[in-house]
């Protein structure tokens, strides 16, 4: 029975979904804030993983690879050291663990912003990345209670508007991330919230422009050509026993896994177009 790693997909058993991409082939073209979801793991990045599929069916440059950040303090948790120890793969099986089989290849870096605020803020600057897309639950947007706007109260908000380039919740990083990128002349790139929020891509917006006009790090004209479209994403990720699922995926499925998902076969991401948004479905 094989270890998951690149090494490895190609003697897995035949019903193993595995990328048809080389990993080592992979650029980083998107970010992806909330490195420790499950839910981001088990349903956003299948979808980087398919383009990234479909580049390499192509002939294309592959430049959908994703860098996870994790937002919040501590440490990197044990199962996001699990998948960097098997090459940033891990696998996503059905709940009942006889549904599709698939191995997630799209990680290709994750960073922990508590360890290395400026190389985060660096790296969501990087023109390289196009896309930034969010699983960081309710809270992490900090909204006020009409959900319309910030919460002014919240001890991060006060610190953030005090120390604009040391921001410590995701719209802060996020504004701070953006005007660097207007600083070097840097494009805007689409900014997706995947989490479960009325008109999320509003909300978001609503927040990143008032956190820009708050502290003045980013112009009116810069913020005006950030997209943040709304998004529905709908696949069900119960809460994980990793134990388990490294056991069932080794007696069922003949791969040792530290770091798979179970999750509902069901899966689906729709993107409202914009003008000037790229249609990532």
């Amino acid at each position: 029975m094989e270890h998951l790693k690149a090494s490895t997909l190609n003697i897995l058993p035949a019903h193993i979904q595995v990328p048809v991409y080389k990993l080592s082939d992979v650029s980083v073209g998107a970010a992806h804030i909330g490195a420790t979801s499950n839910f981001g793991a088990a349903n956003i990045m299948p979808f980087f993983d398919s383009a990234l599929n479909e580049q390499a069916r192509r002939g294309q440059p592959l430049t959908m690879g994703v860098v996870a950040i994790k937002t919040t303090g501590g440490p990197v948790p044990p199962v996001l050291r699990h998948r960097a120890q098997q090459d940033g793969l891990y696998t996503v099986v059905g709940k009942n663990g006889q549904d599709e089989v698939r191995v997630i290849g799209a990680v290709r870096e994750v960073m922990n912003y508590s360890e290395d605020r400026n190389a985060v803020i660096e790296r969501l600057a990087d023109p390289k990345i196009k896309i930034i897309t969010i699983t960081a639950t309710q809270a992490g947007y900090v909204l006020n209670k009409s959900g319309n706007g910030i919460d002014e109260a919240k001890p991060g908000v006060l610190n953030d508007m005090q120390n604009p380039w040391m921001p410590v919740t995701v719209p802060g990083i996020l504004v701070a991330a953006l005007a660097t990128r207007e600083k070097r002349g840097v494009e805007a790139p689409i900014i997706m919230s995947c989490d479960n929020l009325e008109a999320n891509g509003r909300a978001l917006g609503n927040v990143l422009n008032q956190y820009a006009e708050a502290t003045g790090i980013c112009s009116p004209s810069y913020m005006a050509t950030v997209k943040t479209p709304s998004t529905v994403v709908d696949r069900i990720t119960p809460g994980q026993n990793f134990e388990a699922n490294q056991q069932m995926l080794a007696q069922r499925h003949g791969v040792v896994d530290l770091g798979g998902l179970v999750a509902e076969a069901y899966s689906k991401w729709v993107v409202e177009q914009k003008e000037g948004v790229v249609d990532v479905r």
